[in-house]
């Protein structure tokens, strides 16, 4: 009957270890859930913004190379102030 009581309480103290350990191992899953879902939201944002960024780039130099030279563009770009917006736009975006 001693023995059986002996390793018995062996036993639940392993268990009580386990329990201990498994909580900790809960906290840290739920931590790495909410940094992962952060991340999420970033990388979320850093791709439309690159994406936005790219289109942007994209229509912009359609608007400047459509066809025509280099100085016709270089003239554009100096004086179109539609240009100078997108640009600054895009810059402080």
């Amino acid at each position: 009957m001693r023995k059986q009581a002996n390793e018995l309480t062996g036993t639940i103290a392993t268990m009580e270890r386990t329990s201990a350990l498994l909580q900790r191992l809960t906290d840290s899953t739920k931590h790495t859930i909410g940094v992962t879902r952060e991340m999420m939201v970033t990388v979320n944002e850093v791709r439309d913004n690159l994406k936005d960024a790219f289109y942007a780039a994209r229509d912009i130099y359609d608007e400047l190379f459509g066809g025509r030279g280099r100085l016709a563009v270089a003239q554009r770009v100096a004086t179109d102030s539609e240009i100078h917006e997108k640009l600054l736009l895009r810059v402080t975006a």
